[in-house]
Order: C-alpha cells, then structure tokens, then sequence
C-alpha cells in the first residue's frame, strides 16, 4: 500500500509513504534480517555511504554522512542515532544540507500475525524543492518494490535454505584455488569442515568476509569453536587467509582499528564516536577475525549503513531522552545481566533478571511477570547529573518496567544492552593460549614492556598431590607417563569447556576461562574423571588439588608469551593452596555469582564454608571447600 499524507497547508513540504507486506516468518526470525541495514540498504540497491564523525564537547559525537546519486551528485545529511526495539521496531533521522530534501525519517515496524510477520515501512520526507514532489511517487514506488524483493528474499532464505556444500555446484577457480592452499594444512582437518570453509571463501559475499569469525563460522558450520578456530589460524600459516586482532569500544563495541600482530596493540586507546579514552581489555577489547588473503580474493570496502541495529546487536533497545523529558519503556527481558548506559554518563545501571516468572510466547521468548502494574512496581531511572540512579536493579526475568526521567539541559541517548559480549567474539583471552596460535604465531604477543588488562578472567590452578613421593616410590619414568596422563585429563576437560591452559609449572596447572561457570563445570568434571580413573583400578592412584578465583588480571609478554599477573592470580594460587585433594576450593566471590549457584543448585555435592589466610593477601578470604559426588 502507497499512501502520500499532504493534506493541510502546513503539511504541504512533508510527504508521508507506508508500504505494508505479510511475511511467512515470526518477527523473532526475521529481525535479525530487517535490522542488519547495511545489508539490507546494499540489497535495495541504495548508494554507499562515506561517514564522518565529529566529537562533542562533553562527551558523544555526530555523525555526518555523504552518498552520490548516479555515482555524481553528492548529497550530504547529519544521521541522527538509530532508535529501536529488538524483534519491534526501528527508525532512523537525517537532517540533510543541501538538495531537494531537508529531511527524511524511515521506520520499520514488525507486527506478529498468525502465520508469520506483519512488516510496515513509514517514510516521511520533508521537501526543499517543491517541484521535486511529483517525482516522489515514482521514486519511491521503485524503492517499495527493491525493498518488498529484499524483505521477502529473505523469508525465501529461511524458508528454503539453499545447500552451498552440494558436491554438484559450480567450482569457481577461487574455489579450487582455496582447496588447493587449505589442503596443505598438516595434521588435515576434518574433511566436512574443509570443504566448508573453501565454499565460504569462495562464495560468500564480500561484506562476510571482511571480518570472519571463527566462533561464528562454528555455529554455522555445526562444528566445535575450538577445531573452526584452529583450522581458521592454519589457514593463515597456508596462506589462504589473514589474521587481524580488532580493538573494540567497551561502550559501541564497533571496531576502532585494526592491527596485524597483538605486538602492535597499546593499553590505551579512543573512540571518536564514543568520544571516550578507554583502557584495552585482553577479553573485551580485542577480537581476533579472519579474510581472504588478497591473492585469493579482494574485499571491496563498501559501506550502505553503519547505525543499524545489525552493527550492535548486543542492543535490546535505544532512544533519544528530550531535555528535562520522560519515557516510559517496557523491556521483555530473559534472564541474565543487562546495563542501561548513556553516552554523557561514565557511570551506567546494572540490571540483574533472575530466572524466574512464566513464559513468554513466541520465539526465543522471555518470562514475563503476570502481577498486576502497579505504581510501586515500575522502577524509575533518573538520569542526573551526576549519573544514572540507580546504580542497579534487579528483577525476576520477564517485562522490566522503566519510567526514564531526565534532568539533562540537552537531549541525551540511553542505551539499553546485554552486558555479556557475544559468544562468538574469539577474544584475544580465546586465541592468545589457543595452542594452534602458540604453535604458529609464537611472536606474535604483547609488545615486550607493556601490560593490557583482563576485565574479568576466571583462573583455575591444579596440583598434583604427592607427586614428588610418587617421582620417588615409583621411578622417574613411570611417575613422568602418570603425570602426562593425568595433564591429558585436564585438558580435555579445559578446552571441552572454552577454557585455556595458561601455563604449566611442574605438575601443576594454571588454566584461564571466560566465566566462573565454566570453570566450576571444568573443576567438577575433572575430579570426576579423576575419580574414575582411580576406580577403574589405576596402578597409580592421583590426586588433584584444586583452587578457583575470579577477577581483574593483567596480561604480560613474558619469554615471548602471554602470561597473567595481578592480585587475582596470586589468590586463585593460594586457594589452590587451601585444598586437601579431591575437593574444589572457591572464593566467595565466585560461589555468589548467580551462573555458578545456577550450576551448583543442579550438583551433588558437600560444602564446607571457612576462613582462609592466604600468604601475601593481607585480609583473610571466606572461602568455599566443595567435595563433589558427596551429599
């Protein structure tokens, strides 16, 4: 449907068009697609964009766009922030310079239907040139077909996936190519995977190369992150493709630079969309992606949209907050950890949804809290000068009922997003212990002198209980073929988990994860298999001590390697310290986290809570004993 909305005087210059289309796929399904506006832009058939961005004196920026019709006339605009609810809605402001128009606004709304998606496309254009509006029709009639075809290209996608691996299909000579330098790879990699990723390089379009993820590759291929990644890094030793190590915002997390080698990466860094200075981050900060190396393919640098929800996905929802204005939001919220920030405010609030309630229909549903909407019931967020209060809330998972006041002299952006980054961002914690990377790229670490921080980095440190008796009452040989045994042990269980052995000292083990769940899972998988292994009748009986800690880290070059220093490792050792064999000795911390008590709550096992003095730390530490498999 075309409708043009002129009908007063006032309204003359302002055209209004809403195009309608009824899509066979549920709004949760086709959001992903709709918001991805770089693509869909490109698909469309629009211009690509040249952007510029000007920070502002007091913290963000703005961004200024440019786009050529016919590839000649140049049309400059200022692109307001993009304004959304995920799997709902999305908008977008330019204010343009000069020509025919003085602004337009375009807003995507997805309606749930019976059998699928109602899809509405508004745009509302504020004409300079009055004699361009008799065009305006058949212009924008062909953009309601590009668009209409892109829309319900994708539902075809979803609906009838085509098979890029057929062993039938065109093999182009980038394709056999690939083959051909993918197959130097020694050990050879499984053949499925292979044959995958040469169809990916091959075929893909430009803009998924660009900037490849490994773990995302993983999860489209049906593949383990760990055998993707380590074919991905013995791709670049054959020359197929590059590594790159992008540096992200903590608060945009768009990629501000890129480097070749984590030796030329520096602490510090800034973001000019952010307008911020920010520290890097070992976990957060610098994302490890691949492309095709240009004698394979190359990568035209084109760019149709860099505002759209599809360019931050970790965003539930965002939008303008008018000067002393208010807003009233409800946020269907799964559980997990959220944060609503803003760009002016170095603080945020930090939201908690614990996993109760009732569900949700629909898709990837949250839960949803049936009581009734009272007054007392909806938390109020009040952004002050001196930041946000409050600092934090926490709520059963569900609907998140939030009346935003501000007492802002200028119009401010809120934020509201997923605290966790994305499972598959192949941070440099992921890659820089990953033995393929070692094994390959040995130099390639921090720049020698110079320390980058680890936001958050669970640390788990083993020992092998009696060893040096063992090495005595058995023989240096057999007691060495026991330690190697048990080492196999705790890697798998390590790696089978994301986490990463860091180094080993002697018999004992110090090994990195992303969170403390997983590092609670691996505790408590490796003293059961420790124990089975003893049951089964092993000649030589082990015993495993163990400690885990979680918290800030540094990350450091040392002998042409990264290693990690800081208080939070010397309390993970020393709490490895406290064990008796056996058991899993935790700090408080941890044993707190809603993750590790979620697990926990599922285990069998017995607890002894006590207060531990651990050499070096000058305060005594309450700490977790868990004997697992005990009641």
């Amino acid at each position: 449907m075309l409708s043009d909305g002129n009908d007063t005087a006032q309204a003359e210059a302002v055209h209004s068009f809403v195009w309608e289309w009824h899509l066979g796929v549920s709004p949760e399904r086709l959001w992903p697609c709709v918001s991805d506006t770089d693509r869909v832009n490109r698909l469309a058939g629009l211009p690509s964009v040249t952007y510029r961005t000007v920070p502002l004196e007091g913290g963000g920026s703005r961004v200024y766009a440019e786009i050529r019709l016919l590839g000649l006339i140049p049309l400059r605009y200022r692109e307001h922030p993009f304004e959304w609810v995920e799997n709902h809605r999305l908008s977008v402001r330019r204010e343009f310079t000069a020509g025919p128009l003085h602004s337009y606004t375009s807003r995507v709304e997805l309606f749930p239907e019976t059998h699928g998606t109602h899809l509405v496309q508004t745009l509302s254009l504020w004409v300079r040139w009055p004699l361009i509006a008799p065009v305006l029709k058949t212009v924008l009639g062909r953009a309601q077909f590009s668009f209409g075809r892109v829309y319900e290209g994708f539902v075809s996608e979803m609906l009838h996936p085509s098979d890029n691996t057929s062993p039938g299909r065109w093999r182009s000579s980038v394709e056999a190519k690939t083959a051909r330098m993918l197959r130097q790879i020694s050990p050879p990699p499984d053949r499925d995977l292979l044959e995958k990723l040469t169809r990916h390089i091959a075929t893909s379009e430009g803009r998924r190369l660009r900037h490849m993820r490994p773990f995302a590759l993983a999860r489209e291929f049906g593949h383990p992150k760990d055998e993707v990644l380590a074919v991905c890094l013995s791709a670049v030793r054959a020359g197929a493709l590059n590594l790159n190590w992008n540096l992200l915002c903590p608060h945009c997390r768009d990629a501000k630079a890129q480097y070749a080698s984590l030796g030329e990466v520096t602490p510090a860094a800034y973001c000019e969309g952010c307008n911020i200075d920010y520290e890097v981050e070992f976990d957060r900060s610098l994302e490890a992606t691949f492309s095709p190396s240009p004698g394979l393919r190359r990568i035209r640098e084109e760019i149709y949209c860099v505002g759209g929800p599809g360019n931050t996905p970790h965003v539930v929802e965002q939008f303008t907050l008018e000067p002393g204005g208010t807003h009233r939001a409800d946020h269907n919220l799964p559980p997990g950890a959220y944060r609503i920030r803003c760009e002016k405010s170095k603080t945020y609030v930090s939201i908690r949804m614990t996993g109760e309630g009732t569900e949700i229909g629909g898709e990837g549903g949250a839960k949803e809290d049936k009581a009734p909407i009272t007054e007392d019931r909806i938390t109020k967020v009040r952004i002050a000068r001196e930041g946000f209060v409050p600092f934090f809330i926490q709520e059963p998972a569900g609907t998140l009922r939030v009346n935003y006041t501000s007492e802002a002299a200028e119009e401010t952006f809120i934020v509201l997003e997923r605290a966790e980054w994305a499972d598959d961002a192949a941070t440099a914690l992921d890659v820089a212990f990953f033995p393929e990377f070692r094994r390959i790229f040995g130099p390639d670490a921090i720049r020698p002198g110079e320390n980058i921080a680890i936001q958050n980095v669970a640390l788990m440190f083993t020992d092998l209980k009696g060893s040096t008796r063992m090495y005595e009452d058995i023989g240096d040989a057999v007691a060495y073929g026991v330690v190697r045994g048990h080492f196999n042990i705790l890697s798998g269980e390590i790696r089978a988990r994301d986490g990463h052995i860091v180094k080993t000292i002697g018999d004992a083990v110090m090994a990195s994860f992303k969170s403390s769940e997983k590092a609670i899972e691996a505790a408590f998988a490796i003293q059961q298999k420790i124990g089975e292994r003893n049951s089964e009748g092993a000649d030589n009986p082990v015993i495993i001590k163990l400690g885990i800690h979680t918290g800030h880290a540094i990350a450091v070059n040392l002998n042409g390697g990264t290693d990690f220093f800081g208080t939070t490792v010397n309390i993970a050792a020393r709490t490895q310290g406290e064990s008796r064999g056996g058991d899993i000795v935790i700090t408080d911390s941890v044993r707190r986290e809603p993750a590790v008590e979620g697990f926990l709550s599922q285990a069998i096992f017995r607890e002894d809570i006590f207060d531990g003095e651990l050499k070096g730390i000058e305060e005594s530490l309450r700490l977790h004993r868990l004997w697992p498999g005990e009641d």
